[in-house]
């Protein structure tokens, strides 16, 4: 696909991607969520012969399709499964702390969409994570999140 790319690009043409892997970072992740991921996505995607940890593997395959000329990034953001607020253990708040509140919870309703949008598909389960208690304790205990990565690769030219 990368070299596809390549060859409809100009020199200096920029691809820009977003990329999620389908786990959350390892550190984060407990046993609840590592079973329903294993479950009901995992073997899904081997059957489909898909890569479970696209981010690893990508700037690689740039490189390799001359795609990380310069000028070429890789950002990262990171958003929590579950955000600490929805625990509804809430103190005295002011503007600041709703503020980041508000903007911690709407990055993990996005990060859910994109998460939705690049695997949802190769789900088997008739309820997401999210909607599994279990899962959703387990994610507020761990501090369970996902980090996603905004690419721009330059053509070389």
């Amino acid at each position: 696909m990368l070299k596809g790319v390549h060859r409809s690009l100009m020199p200096e043409g920029t691809l820009h991607l977003t990329l999620i892997d389908p786990m959350p970072v390892s550190s984060s992740l407990g046993p609840h969520m590592r079973t329903w991921i294993e479950k009901h996505l995992l073997l899904n995607l081997e059957k489909n012969f898909r890569c479970v940890n696209p981010s690893k593997l990508f700037p690689h395959w740039l490189a390799e399709s001359h795609l990380r000329g310069q000028g070429s990034t890789i950002s990262t953001a990171k958003f929590w499964a579950v955000p600490p607020g929805r625990s509804g253990a809430r103190g005295t708040p002011d503007a600041r702390s709703d503020d980041r509140s508000i903007m911690m919870e709407l990055r993990g309703a996005v990060g859910r969409m994109l998460w939705t949008e690049a695997w949802g598909m190769y789900v088997g389960a008739q309820r997401w994570w999210w909607e599994e208690p279990e899962c959703v304790k387990e994610c507020l205990q761990l501090g369970t999140h996902w980090e996603y990565y905004l690419i721009e690769g330059v053509k070389e030219g």
